[in-house]
């Protein structure tokens, strides 16, 4: 086993966790599941993207997908948008709630962090473009 990159998973984990377990302590925030969090995250960086698209993105099956935006959908934080490729189907795209909530949500994780010695957070921050191209290389 290498150990370099369990302990890397283990630390990453942790701070997903602990971001995770504090939601926005205000009730600004609309409440999400990790499922639909993590739909909404790739919805955001794709806008348009269908549900085979946002499966292939997450890793969820695409039924679950579509029943995760059809939910976000009923709760105004999403709207159905033609896909970029110009093809069939149907692609979503965040709503104006959806952008405000993001910001709120975006807004509560670096409060968190900020509670994080200056030193460790910049030590963290130099990590995270690395960390989120090892995080786009998983992707299925």
């Amino acid at each position: 086993m290498d150990e370099t990159a369990a302990d890397l998973a283990d630390a990453v984990l942790a701070l997903a966790q602990h971001l995770e377990m504090r939601g926005p302590a205000s009730g600004h925030a609309v409440q999400l599941t990790h499922t639909e969090i993590t739909v909404i995250r790739e919805i955001h960086r794709e806008p348009g993207a269908t549900a085979t698209r946002l499966a292939a993105m997450t890793g969820l099956q695409r039924s679950n997908v579509s029943a995760v935006a059809h939910a976000l959908e009923e709760r105004d934080l999403l709207e159905r948008v033609s896909p970029p490729s110009g093809g069939r189907g149907v692609g979503f795209a965040p709503s104006d709630l959806a952008h405000e909530n993001y910001a709120r949500l975006r807004a509560h994780w670096a409060d968190l962090l900020h509670g994080a010695p200056p030193e460790v957070l910049a030590a963290a921050a130099e990590a995270g473009p690395a960390l989120a191209a090892l995080s786009r290389s998983l992707r299925r």
